[in-house]
């Protein structure tokens, strides 16, 4: 399958208009923004931990 098929069907998809898989609420919420919001949220304890563990690597040498 082509990469631009794949991308036309999953845009056929998210067409409320069109018959078919609709994302709802919930799987968009689940797939896209709990990521992100993990993402901000974890970065200040993984780069704290990167500088206590390896100080060679990062800010402290």
């Amino acid at each position: 399958m082509e990469l631009f098929q794949f991308l036309a069907r999953i845009a056929a998809d998210g067409d409320p208009g069109q018959p078919g898989f609709q994302a709802q609420h919930f799987y968009l919420w689940f797939n896209i923004v709990i990521p992100i919001l993990l993402g901000i949220l974890l970065v200040g304890p993984v780069k704290w931990l990167e500088k206590l563990l390896a100080p060679s690597r990062g800010g402290r040498g």
